[in-house]
């Protein structure tokens, strides 16, 4: 999948799926708990790219028979793409500066979608709850992070802190 996507980065440095490339005692979940380490796992494949940021693909079901959801492209699901904005700086924590993706047959998708039932925003965000995979979707559209000040967010409901 990296094959498919490096002709359109600004690639510094390409780890393939050896070490490297991400900061050294990985991540925490946005609970606090610990989480893996990327940079660890030898399944993915993980590049830094030129403005800094990181970038990991790997590929879970080579059919993208995977199902996280109702809607054709979450019927669908291949894999997950992870980027951490900011690269080696902190905070590296889910849902912060770290945020993962579902590649899909039609694009890619963030992961806590309204209509994804596998990821799960208010399981798995706001209120700093769960391990901070479902926080994606609610920065890209709603383009903040009050989910970390506030547990009242909800896709129904508030998308602001009051």
């Amino acid at each position: 999948m990296m094959g498919k996507l490096s002709p359109y980065l600004k690639i510094s440095k390409n780890c393939g799926t050896s070490a490297g490339c991400f900061p050294v005692g990985g991540y925490r979940y946005i609970d606090n708990s610990a989480t893996e380490d990327p940079d660890a796992a030898n399944f993915r494949a993980k590049v830094q790219l030129a403005d800094g940021s990181l970038l990991s693909v790997f590929i879970r079901t080579s059919d993208c028979s995977r199902e996280s959801g109702p809607t054709p492209a979450l019927k669908s699901v291949c894999g997950d793409v992870e980027v951490d904005v900011n690269g080696l700086k902190g905070p590296n924590v889910f849902g912060k500066d770290f945020f993962r993706f579902y590649i899909t047959k039609y694009g890619i998708i963030p992961k806590g979608t309204a209509p994804d039932t596998d990821i799960l925003f208010s399981n798995d965000c706001v209120g700093n709850s769960g391990y901070g995979e479902g926080c994606a979707a609610w920065v890209i559209y709603n383009e903040n992070m009050d989910y970390t000040k506030c547990s009242t967010l909800s896709w129904n409901g508030p998308k602001t802190c009051p």
